[in-house]
C-alpha cells in the first residue's frame, strides 16, 4: 500500500489553531507559531505521508472575487497579529519540511481540489486535513477528509448522516441551500 499524500489546508488549520490560543496569552504570537507546528507534527505521526503540502491562498484576488465582488463579504477579516505572523509560520513549518504551495489567483480549496482529483485518479491515497465542508465532496475510495481537531474521519457514512446526501451530492445541496459564509 502507497503511503498517503497529505494536503493540509494552511489557513483553515492556522487560523483554528489561533483561534484556540487566549488572547491574554503571554508571548501569543509564539504560542501560536508553536501550537501550529505541533498540530502539523502530530499529523505527520498520524498519517505517515510520504508527500506533504500546506496549501495556501494565492496572491491577490480570487477568480471568485472577481466574477462576483461579494463572494465572501461577510467573512471577517483576519487579525492583524495572525497576518503578521503568517510568513514566521510558514518559515517554521518549511523547517520541518513541510513547504507552502499556492497558485496566484487561486484559492487553497481550488487547488487542494485540483491535486487531490488528479493524484487520486492516478492511483495515489489523498488525505486532506480540514474542517472545510466543502471538501466532503472529494471523498471517495481514494481521498479522505480529516477534521484534525477533533480526530474525525469525514467518510461517507458521516457525510450521509451529517448532510442526508452523498458526497457527491454535496454540491448540489451547498448550491441549493446556499452559504452564509461565501456572501
Amino acid at each position: 500500500m502507497l503511503m498517503p499524500i497529505l494536503l493540509i489546508d494552511g489557513l483553515n488549520l492556522i487560523r483554528r489553531v489561533h483561534a484556540g490560543v487566549p488572547e491574554v496569552a503571554e508571548d501569543r504570537d509564539d504560542a501560536v507559531l508553536n501550537a501550529c507546528v505541533a498540530s502539523v507534527r502530530r499529523a505527520l505521526r498520524k498519517h505517515q505521508p510520504s508527500h506533504v503540502a500546506l496549501v495556501m491562498e494565492g496572491a491577490g484576488p480570487s477568480w471568485r472575487s472577481r466574477e462576483y465582488p461579494d463572494y465572501k463579504k461577510d467573512r471577517p477579516p483576519m487579525p492583524d497579529d495572525l497576518e503578521a505572523g503568517l510568513p514566521g509560520i510558514k518559515n517554521a513549518l518549511s523547517e520541518i519540511g513541510v513547504h507552502a504551495l499556492f497558485a496566484p489567483g487561486f484559492e487553497a480549496d481550488d487547488v487542494i481540489a485540483s491535486i487531490a482529483k488528479r493524484t487520486g485518479d492516478a492511483g495515489f491515497q489523498v488525505i486532506i486535513l480540514s474542517t472545510d465542508k466543502s471538501f466532503c465532496q472529494m471523498v471517495g475510495p481514494r481521498v479522505a477528509l480529516v477534521d484534525h481537531f477533533n480526530n474525525l474521519a469525514r467518510d461517507h457514512e458521516w457525510i450521509r448522516e451529517r448532510y442526508g446526501v452523498a458526497p457527491e451530492q454535496i454540491v448540489d445541496l451547498m448550491s441549493l441551500a446556499g452559504d452564509p459564509s461565501l456572501g
